[in-house]
């Protein structure tokens, strides 16, 4: 006999049976079982958890495809390197990464690995946008009748630091430059 099944992920033990045409079944094959893991399929990042910051970790969640993957665990990869790790509850995981990340744009990918071992293939790429830190205000000093120095920490150098008073943009500086006046 030769008889096709789709199966989707998992561990199967399979027996057969026979029946004739007078529908008399015999029982179960013994000493036939074996079992079955199918590869998982690759999980999906749907979403980033949170901010992700300058200096900072990411956390992302996301589903796994298919079948759920008792007790899987997400591993998070940036441009082929390993980052980060995460557990699957039911068809859902949160990963977060062990690196930490320079502001800008940042593409992640993912694989589930069952508890057998057994990784499923790389999912498809989720942009995370990592910001720049936020700057601190740290001093302002009244120099003049109407005009104050403000003085603070954060923007990377070479980034624009902007100063707003009642919401107008009124000064920027390029960090660690002093303020210059903002055209508006």
């Amino acid at each position: 006999f030769d008889v096709s099944v789709v199966l989707s992920h998992g561990v199967y033990a399979l027996t057969a049976t026979s029946t004739d045409f007078v529908q008399s079944t015999n029982f179960a094959s013994q000493g036939t079982a074996f079992s079955l893991n199918v590869q998982p399929k690759a999980p999906t990042i749907s979403a980033a958890v949170g901010t992700a910051v300058n200096g900072g970790t990411i956390q992302v969640s996301g589903v796994t495809n298919g079948t759920s993957v008792p007790n899987g665990v997400i591993t998070l990869y940036e441009n082929g390197n390993v980052v980060g790790t995460g557990t699957v509850t039911g068809n859902s995981f949160t990963a977060t990464t062990a690196a930490t990340f320079a502001d800008g744009v940042h593409s992640l990918t993912a694989i589930v690995t069952d508890a057998s071992g057994v990784d499923s293939q790389l999912s498809g790429a989720f942009n995370v946008n990592v910001l720049p830190n936020k700057p601190v205000i740290s001093q302002v000093t009244a120099t003049g009748p109407q005009a104050i120095t403000v003085q603070g920490t954060g923007g990377e150098s070479g980034y624009i630091v902007k100063i707003f008073i009642d919401g107008s943009a009124t000064a920027a500086a390029t960090a660690p430059e002093a303020a210059k006046p903002v055209d508006t």
